[in-house]
């Protein structure tokens, strides 16, 4: 049984799934930004960001006119240690070439310049102010196995930072986030043993990890 069929009771959604007051009009107000371990250290960085009032900057590659204040983004973690959606956040700026990573967060960072910073002009980034930190994270593997996300370009091709999201997208993330996760357990990459339930698409385990251009 999945862990969507476990569910029971209502589930706690944004406000922008019911079509609540944003202050600018967004056609695409939801969203996931991937992190690749090779240049951030987001679980450390998720960690810290209490004591700087919740607030991370993030790399923005692509969609920088769509992506403004108030969408809903969810975090992911890339790679194959602990990979999945580690938090919500809520976007507090328009992505700009004026917001650089603050001091505490650079620590996080591989050494020298981004890959992206290096090939981009002038690199936009935006500023996300965390809403929940999830304890443990929703495994990637769950959210590849997602139906609203069979087609979707963080399933197939595993390739970028920022990732548009239907309403009806979101919807599905935020039953996997309500759904009951074991604490404690290790999430597992996409192509370790855990159950067939669990396994990601053959047709994704199969590639490569071919993870750039990400913050």
């Amino acid at each position: 049984m999945s862990a969507r069929a476990r569910m029971t009771g209502p589930i706690n959604l944004p406000r922008q799934l019911y079509g609540g007051p944003r202050r600018r009009l967004s056609l695409h107000p939801y969203w996931i930004f991937q992190s690749n371990p090779r240049h951030f250290r987001l679980p450390e960085t998720l960690k810290e960001a209490p004591a700087h009032d919740n607030v991370i900057e993030f790399l923005v590659t692509k969609y920088d006119r769509e992506i403004l204040p108030g969408d809903t983004v969810y975090v992911c973690f890339g790679g194959q240690t602990n990979p999945g959606l580690h938090a919500t956040a809520t976007v507090q700026t328009s992505p700009s070439a004026a917001i650089a990573p603050a001091d505490w967060q650079v620590q996080y960072a591989t050494a020298g310049l981004h890959p992206w910073d290096e090939k981009a002009k002038k690199p936009l980034r935006v500023r996300l102010k965390i809403e929940r930190l999830l304890e443990p994270p929703v495994a990637r593997c769950d959210i590849y196995e997602l139906h609203e996300l069979a087609r979707h370009q963080f399933v197939t091709a595993r390739i970028g930072t920022n990732f548009r999201l239907t309403p009806g997208q979101a919807s599905a993330i935020e039953q996997l986030i309500a759904a009951p996760r074991a604490l404690g357990d290790p999430t597992p990459a996409d192509n370790q043993s855990r159950s067939t339930r669990l396994a990601a698409p053959k047709s994704v385990r199969s590639q490569p990890d071919l993870l750039q251009n990400i913050h």
